[in-house]
């Protein structure tokens, strides 16, 4: 996790904590390494307020709207803040999609 995503995370437990009727959920994926061709481990990306729509089948490639990283999650819908490229035709999400279907090999070592 990185340590933005830990105080985003610290955050929100702080926040659950004084005030019980604040939905958050965890987006988790896969972060693309454009220049190494592979895929990271499936860790937390962020924590989001509000609920999931559950997951789809396969997979989704998603970008931050703030940092530009490319991701590739099981969540339906990209959360605000993230656009979901998975049928844009975006060449790097294109890439990424391509190294998930190498199973192990598309993994970064």
């Amino acid at each position: 996790m990185t340590r933005a995503g830990l105080f985003v995370w610290l955050g929100c437990a702080g926040a659950l904590a004084g005030c019980t009727n604040i939905e958050t959920f965890v987006l988790s994926g896969q972060y693309y390494d454009e220049a190494a061709d592979c895929l990271g481990e499936d860790l937390v990306i962020d924590v989001i307020e509000g609920t999931a729509d559950g997951t789809c089948e396969g997979v989704r490639c998603i970008r931050s709207l703030e940092t530009g990283t490319t991701y590739l999650s099981t969540i339906c819908e990209a959360p605000e803040l993230y656009d979901d490229l998975t049928d844009a035709g975006d060449p790097v999400c294109a890439l990424a999609l391509e190294a998930y279907e190498r199973e192990e090999a598309g993994l970064c070592p």
